[in-house]
């Protein structure tokens, strides 16, 4: 009997997509209460051709939402102003978690619920990982549950991965955040096209650009090729992302104290040649240690993401 690589289900108010690999989420249509399908959530251009897994596993089928555990990866680099240096050979595991790029095991799949779980090696701090996506019945909403189960004790961060396509036609996210919001830039250029001034502390909405200029960050895509990461230290909870080419709202929300920051990847036709340069998406991340998050989106135009502790 074959197995199922994607699971789809449906409900009255939007259709989803969860993949195997990855564990991931998407695609995702949701239909507002006017009528009008709207899919934000961002599937890679290559998602269909097949990828070399021993080079590039985190590309393969990429779409989506996902959980990266633990989040984030290194690589060999000298410290940098108050920042420690760095090396491949420290890291725990592979870019974003042993689960980002590995088959997870389908627990159970009903009209309601998708339950997916993957068993990490041994010798590995964490030792499983399950989460469940169910839709909201009665809107266009999604919950999603995480749970994490540890081997021994150990303090890595997290991160739950939403990454949003770029707006159709000549469209833009704007990022709803008060352009007096100070962020931090990353300590070192992270992409040589990186548009962005390593290294500092600025407003969202007055970013230094490499080439002299004043960005406001609150807008994607950015108006020529960039791979950037930005980061909110002290998110209150909650973020709106506008689109305008669609004319609705996407929020994220989520329990503070689990996720005290915001980290907005800009990546614009410019992460790892030859593929990235084919995509163009935002990848909005809360990077710290949760033990369940929740998406709703409500209507009124509105997605809403919520955390629950």
């Amino acid at each position: 009997m074959s197995i199922e690589r994607t699971l789809t289900l449906g409900w009255n108010y939007g259709l989803l997509g969860v993949e195997r690999f990855g564990g991931r989420l998407g695609p995702v249509l949701f239909i507002l209460p006017d009528g009008r399908q709207v899919a934000p959530l961002s599937i890679a251009p290559w998602f269909g051709e097949e990828i070399d897994l021993s080079r590039q596993p985190l590309f393969h089928r990429l779409r989506g939402e996902w959980p990266c555990v633990p989040f984030g990866f290194d690589r060999d680099r000298p410290a940098t102003q108050d920042w420690p240096s760095g090396s491949v050979g420290s890291c725990v595991d592979v870019g974003h978690g042993y689960g980002s790029s590995h088959e997870w095991e389908l627990l159970e799949h009903s009209t309601t619920r998708v339950s997916l779980a993957i068993a990490y090696p041994a010798g590995h701090p964490i030792a499983r990982l399950e989460r469940t996506i169910c839709p909201v019945p009665d809107r266009p909403a999604i919950d999603l549950h995480l749970s994490v189960e540890v081997r021994s004790d150990c303090r890595l961060p997290i991160g739950l991965h939403p990454t949003l396509a770029a707006p159709k036609a000549d469209g833009r996210w704007f990022i709803d955040l008060d352009p007096r919001t100070i962020v931090a830039t990353y300590p070192y250029q992270p992409d040589p096209l990186s548009i962005i001034t390593p290294g500092l502390f600025v407003p969202i909405g007055a970013v230094p650009g490499t080439d002299g200029s004043i960005i406001d960050a609150r807008y994607f895509p950015p108006k020529r090729r960039a791979e950037d990461l930005l980061q909110v230290l002290e998110a209150n909870g909650s973020v709106g992302l506008l689109n305008s080419s669609e004319n609705y709202r996407l929020g994220l929300s989520w329990v503070r104290d689990h996720f005290p920051s915001l980290l907005l990847w800009i990546s614009n036709r410019a992460l790892t040649a030859p593929l990235g340069i084919r995509a163009s998406r935002l990848w909005v991340s809360s990077p710290y240690a949760p033990r369940s998050i929740s998406a709703v989106g409500c209507p009124r135009r509105t997605i809403r993401l919520a955390g629950v502790a």
